[in-house]
């Protein structure tokens, strides 16, 4: 199993694929409202009504959940922001970003803070997962170049 959580993941079958999803979408979830620290694999079991066997089948231990979970919300982020990280060569650009980003705090009442954020502080050990390095290094790009 990678760091990631997604070893063998090409290997599954569709529904084992949409059970895995299933898992790392109530993880994705609880985490997000509690906590990582907060959020027990037995929670995320019932939420994605789920046996133990299953969740273990797919993720060795809560480890391996949480950076999956940290995967799939990386990915989200930079897909979602991709089309703005490419016109940030402006101040136009860089203001037109930075409204959509207050637009949806408001839009969820500012709880919950930074997703991405979220999941990479709750982490006890210092060292990121590539993706998540992935995503510093677009931002340290976009930084560096206004």
């Amino acid at each position: 199993m990678s760091e990631d959580g997604q070893a063998g993941e090409a290997r599954l079958t569709a529904k084992g694929k949409a059970t895995r999803g299933r898992i790392v979408d109530a993880a994705a979830e609880l985490m997000f409202a509690h906590g990582v620290a907060r959020t027990g694999v037995e929670d995320v079991q019932k939420r994605a009504g789920v046996s133990a066997s299953q969740l273990y089948h797919y993720f060795g231990d809560k480890r391996t959940l949480v950076r999956a979970v940290i995967a799939r919300q990386t990915e989200a982020v930079l897909e979602a922001q991709e089309p703005l990280i490419g016109r940030l060569d402006s101040f136009e650009g860089l203001q037109a970003w930075r409204d959509v980003l207050v637009d949806l705090q408001r839009q969820r009442a500012c709880a919950g803070g930074a997703r991405q954020c979220t999941f990479v502080t709750t982490r006890s050990s210092g060292r990121l997962w590539s993706r998540s390095q992935r995503a510093a290094a677009a931002w340290s790009g976009v930084t560096a170049a206004l």
